[in-house]
């Protein structure tokens, strides 16, 4: 099976479901540098794995306005803990949270482009910049998920904090797949 027939493939379903075009064009660049990458397999799918991170990034912060838009998650989770506190107060926190979880994606973005660049130039340093990457946002996605605030419950709703998880979990597999390709 080639990277074009995965490709074809996958963006058909994206097109059917009507998902987002983020995805298909994280998936197109996944498939180029896979196919262009002339250096150990390894590294190739270790950059595969960086453009699925990076598509999960998308996700995961369109998961967070959606979530707020459709379901209301974030005011109802601040409602819960606080449930003395007014509507304005809890639409503001919902803002502020909002506004958090926008900058971590657009700062994730940003390092997954930088990471996979560094890796498609054959950056000495790639290995070691994608693994202090994996490290930063993997502190920052755990703390997302486990921090408590003054009510006692976790600062963002389980759902966002899991799905704020997944990107990490690419990002492990990209590190280790990078380092192998070293031995490759």
């Amino acid at each position: 099976m080639s990277w074009e027939s995965i490709y074809l493939g996958v963006t058909a379903s994206l097109r059917e479901t009507g998902r987002d075009h983020v995805v298909i064009v994280c998936i197109r660049k996944a498939a180029d540098a896979a196919a262009s990458c002339s250096y150990a397999p390894a590294c190739a799918a270790g950059l595969v794995a960086l453009y699925a991170g990076l598509a999960l990034t998308v996700i995961a912060t369109a998961v967070a306005f959606v979530g707020q838009g459709v379901a209301d998650v974030l005011s109802r989770h601040i409602r819960a803990g606080y449930p003395d506190i007014g509507q304005a107060e809890v639409a503001s926190g919902a803002r502020v949270y909002l506004t958090y979880l926008a900058v971590v994606g657009a700062v994730g973005v940003a390092a997954w482009l930088w990471t996979a660049w560094a890796v498609r130039k054959r950056k000495r340093w790639a290995r070691t910049g994608a693994t202090v990457v994996f490290l930063l946002g993997g502190s920052i996605a755990l703390t997302n998920l486990l921090i408590k605030d003054t009510s006692g419950d976790t600062g963002l709703p389980a759902l966002l904090g899991w799905v704020g998880m997944l990107p990490s979990a690419a990002g492990l597999i990209a590190v280790v797949l990078l380092w192998r390709g070293r031995r490759g």
